[in-house]
Parts: structure tokens; C-alpha cells; sequence
């Protein structure tokens, strides 16, 4: 029989620092994956809203804050990040907190870091707060969310975590390098 191994998300592997630039871990609780069935999304949201107090964000949006967020995860799907798992008629309701991490990517460099490793127009002009983007982070699924000027939270599947940390790591200190080599002013 074959013994099983608790682990803590990013064991050993974070956090990340360079200049200006930092990769930690980001507790959240649960991870529940929500998708209202077709027509329902308007009751779903206003039930998730009286459950947890955060309703459905639009297509590319993240809604809430601190304790129970909801982020858009594809079309009529979200993830909601901490609160209750909710039980919703609705709706198809998964807990997947075993199978997603979340890290936040804070600092000066931390939009040159993902520039180097998505395909995503990450600038403020076209991705500001509370906005959230479906992509790949070179060859690992990655959902990014805006949360302040410049930080970024990445939802990564839990099997690929080492992946995404090592090319993160690898961008980090590609944009740390350039940082400090740049002349003082």
C-alpha cells in the first residue's frame, strides 16, 4: 500500500526574490469551481452573493475581496477562492482546492516577468485591477489576475507547480539583472 504525503502548496520552492521583484504563496482556502447552467447566471450569482457575499464576475473580471473572491475562469465557468463551498441548484459545483495553488508575482519587474512567459497584453491600459485573463504560462495553464498596480495573482494547477516556479525563477532573474544593471537617476 502506498502512503500518501500531505504537502503544503510550493514546499520548498518559494518564495522567489529579485530586485524589485518577489514570487510568494498565497493561502486562499478553498478553490470551488462554479459553472450556472445555461440562463441561471443571473439567480446563481445572486445566491452565491447572499452564501458568500461575492456574486459571478464578468467574462475576464474578478469580483471581491479578502476571505471570498470570485474570478473568471473560462466562458460560464468561475473559481471561487476562499469562502464556503455553496451548494447551488443551478449550477455544477466542484471543490478543486486540492487541485489548484495560488502565488502572487509583486514588484517594479513583475509585468516584464510574465511579458517574458505569456501571450497576454498584461499593460494597464488594456489589463488593469480586478481583471482577469485564461492563458498559458509558456507551456503550464495559468489564470492571472490583476490585484494592485503591480502584482499579479497566478492560479496554477497543482501538477505543474514546479514547472511554472522554474520559468518563473528563470524570468525573474533575467528582469532582476536587467533592474540593477539600469542606471540610477
Amino acid at each position: 500500500m502506498v502512503d500518501l504525503i500531505a504537502r503544503k502548496p510550493f514546499a520548498g520552492l518559494l518564495p522567489v526574490e529579485g530586485a524589485q521583484v518577489r514570487l510568494v504563496g498565497v493561502p486562499v482556502g478553498a478553490i470551488t469551481w462554479i459553472a450556472p447552467n445555461a440562463g441561471w447566471e443571473k439567480p446563481v450569482s445572486q445566491a452565491l452573493k447572499a452564501v458568500v457575499g461575492v456574486g459571478l464576475p464578468g467574462p475576464g473580471r474578478s469580483t471581491g475581496k479578502a476571505g471570498a473572491r470570485c474570478v473568471w475562469f473560462g466562458e460560464g465557468q468561475v473559481l471561487l477562492l476562499g469562502g464556503a463551498v455553496p451548494v447551488l441548484a443551478d449550477a455544477a459545483v466542484a471543490d478543486l482546492s486540492d487541485g489548484f495553488d495560488v502565488c502572487l508575482l509583486e514588484g517594479e519587474g513583475a509585468q516584464d516577468v510574465l511579458a517574458r512567459l505569456v501571450a497576454v497584453d498584461l499593460r494597464p491600459p488594456q489589463f488593469r485591477r480586478g481583471h482577469a485573463a485564461r492563458t498559458m504560462l509558456r507551456h503550464v495553464p495559468v489564470t492571472i489576475v490583476k490585484t494592485r498596480r503591480d502584482a499579479f495573482e497566478l492560479i496554477l494547477p497543482s501538477s505543474m507547480v514546479r514547472t511554472a516556479i522554474h520559468d518563473l525563477s528563470q524570468a525573474i532573474r533575467t528582469v532582476s539583472a536587467r533592474l540593477q544593471a539600469r542606471p540610477q537617476v
